[in-house]
């Protein structure tokens, strides 16, 4: 007789959906109008599921906005999600969200410490949990687990968890979506007010002076097993502080702009006119506190992020260090490889992207850049039909032919090759798989392939380059 999961106690106690497969199915079947319903309706489904691998323990329960799963014998759960309605309003108020949710967000609370880690385990492998039992997945379907404890320690966990929930659609530098927690928390409980006293005060200019604030700025210091940690979010805290104290016209606009590569600095002083050595400073004194990141990657990240921006001089030397930091780091040389081809040294970015390619023969932004610039650039003694294909198609094995740019490269290499039927089936495809907002640049292309014509590109301004960041 073949084995089923359902004979086998506690195999099916949390079904794991695969909220990628079932929005995608939901985009494609459901209007938009009609979305909020689906999506309960997907719910109710998945709440069933783990209702009987509990042996019918827990209850649906929903409000306006949240659809909570909550044990039978928890008389708290309507008053927690009255709560929980209160604070989504509040902390949308403070980070200036303005949209309308188009489905409920799910909620699960859960009666034990054991049951809590156990759901927990899939979603952070690693075992780091955290002191509070309360935790906003942010994998798939974003939503909020909470362990026991009383109504009371449940709703200043929501408020936190929440906090996260609202700020989770954007980029944020860690001591940014934690600074909105904290402060979520001291709006909505008594339990999260803060008090800083003198002794504290001295403790955390005397850590900090003492270590930097390179931790901080990027997110290390909230993981630290040793008083970084406390250091990290009280500090988080002042400063989102002065943020909402004497920015708040800005704070909103600063939110939506903000990116973790560069700890959110372009963004204080492009919003709020400020640097953030300054906002450390009015809390810590005169310091070194600029943002500087500790290891390759980061540096690798920021400078992506400035070419994003047009700043090539500043991505160029964070690319730079990257590489002084680990000779090894592909990403760099196809980043400093980006900068080439935009100033029009067609020559300098083919060798910064051949040795991109030769650390990692499969990295997609080197082969779908260095095909598109070898199928498409002006100057004919730098394209290269042949080679275009190969690094085209490349690319699109590296993204499994579903990415839009990568099939639009493989279009322009057909065409550059003469083949263009081909080109003009790959740009069909390319089409399909664009976003709604991006299919305008695909059909100018098309237009061109009619008249099998190849395609030339003014190459410093297109917007066909993949970035690692994609």
């Amino acid at each position: 007789m073949p084995i089923k999961l359902t004979r086998i106690k506690g195999a099916l106690d949390f079904p794991r959906p695969d909220w990628g497969v079932i929005a995608a199915w939901l985009a494609r079947r459901v209007p938009a109008a009609e979305h909020w319903q689906a999506w309960t309706e997907v719910l109710e489904d998945w709440y069933g599921r783990i209702n009987k691998g509990q042996h019918g323990r827990f209850r649906g329960v929903r409000s306006e906005h949240i659809f909570a799963l909550a044990p039978k014998d928890f008389s708290g759960i309507e008053p927690l999600l009255e709560f929980g309605e209160v604070a989504l309003e509040t902390i949308d108020r403070l980070v200036g969200n303005q949209e309308k949710r188009d489905r409920p967000l799910p909620l699960i609370v859960l009666p034990d410490a054991h049951l809590y880690y156990h759901y927990l385990a899939h979603h952070q492998p690693q075992g780091e949990f955290g002191g509070a039992l309360g935790q906003c997945i942010k994998s798939g379907y974003v939503h909020v687990v909470l362990g026991p404890g009383s109504l009371d320690l449940r709703q200043l966990w929501l408020a936190h968890e929440l906090a996260h929930v609202c700020t989770s659609g954007l980029n944020l530098p860690l001591w940014v979506e934690e600074g909105v927690t904290q402060l979520a928390e001291e709006a909505l409980h008594t339990q999260g007010q803060f008090h800083l006293e003198t002794g504290r005060v001295q403790e955390l200019k005397a850590y900090w002076h003492t270590h930097g604030l390179k931790d901080f700025w990027f997110g290390k210091g909230f993981s630290l097993p040793d008083e970084g940690q406390s250091c990290s979010y009280d500090l988080a805290r002042i400063l989102g502080k002065f943020l909402t104290t004497d920015h708040r016209e800005g704070f909103a606009e600063f939110l939506r702009t903000a990116q973790a590569a560069d700890a959110g600095a372009s963004a204080a002083l492009e919003c709020l006119g400020i640097t953030l050595e300054s906002l450390a400073a009015q809390f810590l004194g005169a310091g070194s506190w600029t943002p500087v990141p500790a290891e390759a990657s980061a540096f690798c990240r920021r400078g992506e992020l400035f070419l994003q921006r047009g700043e090539f001089d500043a991505a160029v030397a964070d690319f730079d260090k990257t590489l002084e930091l680990d000779p090894g780091y592909s990403q760099a040389y196809s980043g400093r490889g980006d900068v080439h081809l935009r100033a029009g040294r067609w020559s300098q970015a083919v060798a910064e992207y051949d040795k991109a390619i030769r650390l990692t023969p499969n990295q997609a932004a080197a082969n779908n850049n260095l095909a598109w610039l070898l199928a498409t650039c002006p100057d004919d003694a730098v394209r290269h039909g042949e080679r275009a294909l190969r690094h085209a198609q490349k690319a699109c094995e590296a993204t499994g032919y579903l990415h839009w740019k990568c099939l639009l490269t493989l279009a322009a290499a057909h065409a550059e090759a003469g083949e263009f039927a081909e080109a003009r089936a790959w740009t069909r495809d390319a089409y399909r798989e664009a976003p709604l907002a991006d299919r305008p640049a695909v059909k100018p292309r098309w237009e061109a392939l009619k008249e099998e014509k190849p395609w030339r590109e003014d190459l410093t301004v297109t917007t066909q380059l993949l970035s690692d960041a994609t």
